[in-house]
């Protein structure tokens, strides 16, 4: 696996960059829970870098709801420690974005949230336990780096990211939702141990795809998962036991696959 590069993941507080104000902000408090839920940005200014506040009132921010910041037109995100949740169509059509740090704190990802971004890198943080269906839909991402442990990557949610040459997973992911990757630019992936199950489509079109492993802790890969890829792709699979779907001879893969070794 090829060297990963650090990434940099800075609070506003070290770069001496202030936050949003929260008078440009509808939010909503949970007395309960002592949190933040921002619900909408209404500010005029058009910042380059999106910095969202850690605490609003004395309240940590874990919520960023339903269309939040839509079309909005910064360059660079930071979201700071704190933040748990980033709702449906939160960031969608941010057609500048190029570049976003998520923090360590964020468990989920939600609908289409970042379709329609411009983001080139992505680093999914250590917390994530789900990325909702077209979460980065057709961003021109290039490398992603998953570092969630025990996560899920649902449906569509890398569909169409046609500049996606590197996926790296360095935590763990149970599932991978049906249609994925579909389309994607890859040329080797190693899955990662943990991984129980891959849906149908997961790699649709991967056409430069080359290589494939298949960790042992795989039992179900399905229908067409690795479907219309490159010619001469090579799999390497570590399981003892067939995964569901497949034939007798371990065959339910493209006509031009090759099936490389069992290790």
């Amino acid at each position: 696996m090829e060297n990963i590069e650090k990434f940099k993941n800075p609070t506003a507080e070290a770069r001496d960059i202030s936050p949003i104000s929260k008078d440009e902000l509808v939010y909503v408090e949970n007395v309960k829970e002592n949190s933040v839920e921002i619900i909408r940005y209404i500010g005029t200014e058009q910042y380059e870098e999106l910095i969202i506040p850690q605490k609003i009132d004395g309240k940590v921010v874990t919520k960023i709801g339903k269309e939040a910041f839509v079309g909005n037109k910064a360059k660079r995100l930071v979201i700071q420690e704190g933040l748990k949740y980033i709702d449906w169509y939160a960031f969608k059509d941010c057609s500048n974005l190029i570049e976003i740090h998520l923090p360590r704190t964020l468990e989920y990802i939600g609908l289409k949230s970042f379709e329609g971004c411009r983001i080139e890198k992505l680093e999914v943080p250590q917390g994530v336990k789900r990325i909702e269906e077209r979460a980065f839909y057709s961003c021109p991402i290039t490398w992603v780096i998953f570092k969630c442990e025990n996560a899920t990557i649902g449906k569509e949610s890398f569909k169409n990211c046609q500049q996606l040459q590197t996926i790296d997973f360095l935590g763990t992911i149970k599932e991978i939702g049906g249609g994925a990757f579909w389309g994607c630019d890859v040329r080797c992936i190693q899955l990662p141990t943990g991984l129980v199950k891959v849906e149908e489509d997961a790699f649709y079109s991967c056409k430069m795809l080359e290589s494939v492993y298949i960790p042992k802790t795989v039992k179900f890969i399905e229908a067409q998962a690795f479907s219309s890829v490159g010619t001469g792709i090579t799999f390497y699979c570590e399981a003892r036991i067939k995964p569901l779907f497949w034939n007798s001879n371990w065959t339910s893969l493209p006509d031009h696959a090759r099936w490389g070794q069992r290790i």
